[in-house]
């Protein structure tokens, strides 16, 4: 799955390029503070903190094209609710695929 795709993303905009930038730069800048919140509610076991900082993230994956992270934020967020036995890989995936989009950005769209 991609890390980023364009294509996806300027869709989503309207085509509108700079709002495009714009929006995945303001996604960029937020990742890093919910995966430190994110990290710190599942050490302390607050479910529903945990997933309202997923849900944030996915929301904020929704007009950035980052079909990657958006799946494995989704599959975080559902794992929390269902109270499933699988958070801490969710949440490992979820992190790899963060820091391939901050790469990515830093890369390609800076």
């Amino acid at each position: 799955m991609d890390i980023f795709n364009e294509k996806l993303a300027l869709e989503k905009v309207d085509g509108n390029r700079a709002l495009m930038l714009e929006l995945f730069a303001m996604m960029v800048s937020e990742l890093p503070k919910n995966m430190a919140q994110l990290e710190s509610a599942l050490q302390i076991g607050n479910k529903e903190e945990c997933w309202n900082i997923a849900h944030k993230i996915t929301g904020a994956t929704a007009y950035c094209g980052v079909p990657s992270l958006q799946s494995s934020a989704r599959a975080l967020e559902n794992s929390i609710r269902k109270d499933l036995n699988d958070v801490a890989t969710r949440f490992t995936s979820v992190q790899k695929d963060v820091l391939a989009v901050i790469h990515y950005h830093q890369e390609h769209l800076l």
